[in-house]
């Protein structure tokens, strides 16, 4: 997420602002103008759009389904959260897959160099992606609890106040260290797009809660995630319904987790190699593609599969998103208010089905 210039630069160094000449990341202009650079670039442009094309759709349609419960349960609630931050961060997709889509990553940058554009994407898109995947913590610790303390209250209101909590804290520690000037939104090739460079000495505090968050968020997840996959081996071996509907569920946000550690553990280790300055860019390769990657294209592809988990592992909401398009394609601009029946209708079937 953010460009430290850890590897060449002193802490000494640091005070002044810091120039492109700077950057052990940046490449001779010809290396960005090679046709293999340009079609590898084009490539991954190619897999931002599909991400996009397949994403937000699928996130809205989410959003829509979860949202139309009558009785929504606190599990419903996060799930919205999580197509509306996964909705937004594909949304972002557009400035990455435009400077890649062009070759030469100078091409359309103009546009996106604006310091008001260059900011606001850049303060967005990183508000976004944690509270993302905060909220995928969150989701998968209420299922460990659930499991391991089945009679014990989870309080919605103490849920929904710390996510709250969160993205003001977010929100509340950017606008501050981008007041004092401590960090600034600048572009940069080695991202396709901008992030976040400090310019003092107090930016390295930026860079050190970005790496306390990612930990721990990282790790509550991991170990919620191991404790569903002990509990769903645990689960197989009974045969009751109730049983085997927490199966189901255990096995849907196991899935859920595993794919928002596969596509985020990769940026923590960036961030790490980069404060401790172990990540010599040496190789071409790594200097084109590893942030590019690892920053910005994974979190495009977990926002993009999250949806892609709901409509194959929740048997309810697939049914009812195939008779929804089915009848946005016969009725048109009746189709969010049958919609929404839909999901109430297929909603008190299922409680009467399981017993509420």
């Amino acid at each position: 997420f953010i460009q430290s210039n850890l590897s060449t630069i002193s802490m000494d160094e640091i005070g002044g602002e810091l120039t492109d000449k700077d950057n052990p990341w940046l490449l001779n202009e010809s290396e960005y103008s090679n046709p293999r650079v340009i079609a590898t670039d084009n490539f991954l442009a190619c897999v931002f759009i599909l991400c996009m094309v397949v994403g937000i759709p699928a996130n809205i349609l989410s959003g829509v389904y979860f949202s139309g419960k009558p009785k929504k349960t606190l599990h419903d609630t996060l799930y919205i959260a999580a197509s509306i931050s996964d909705a937004c961060i594909l949304i972002c997709g557009w400035a990455p897959a435009a400077v890649l889509l062009n070759g030469d990553r100078d091409s359309l940058t103009q546009t996106i160099r604006e310091p008001i554009i260059c900011a606001s994407w850049t303060f967005f898109f990183f508000f976004v992606t944690r509270f993302s995947l905060f909220v995928a913590m969150v989701i998968s610790v209420m299922r460990a609890i659930s499991i391991h303390m089945p009679f014990r209250i989870i309080k919605t209101n103490k849920v929904i106040g710390a996510c709250i909590g969160y993205g003001a804290w977010l929100l509340a520690k950017d606008t501050i260290f981008y007041v004092i000037e401590a960090i600034e939104a600048k572009y940069t090739k080695e991202h396709a797009g901008c992030t976040y460079e400090f310019k003092r000495t107090s930016g390295l505090v930026f860079v050190g809660f970005l790496a306390c968050e990612l930990l721990l968020v990282l790790i509550i997840i991991m170990v919620s995630f191991v404790v569903s996959l002990v509990d769903l081996a645990k689960a197989q071996k009974r045969k009751s319904k109730s049983t085997e509907r927490v199966s189901d569920v255990t096995t849907t946000i196991t899935l859920y987790t595993m794919m928002c550690v596969l596509c985020n553990i990769p940026l923590f280790i960036v961030v790490i190699m980069d404060m401790a300055k172990t990540l010599p860019p040496t190789n071409v390769a790594v200097k084109l593609y590893l942030k590019v990657i690892s920053y910005i294209l994974m979190t495009a592809v977990n926002a993009a599969a999250n949806p892609c988990i709901y409509i194959t592992r929740m048997p309810l909401y697939r049914k009812w998103a195939r008779e929804t398009y089915i009848k946005c394609v016969s009725e048109g601009a009746r189709c969010h208010t049958w919609a929404a029946d839909k999901v109430k209708k297929a909603r008190v079937q299922n409680e009467i089905s399981t017993g509420g």
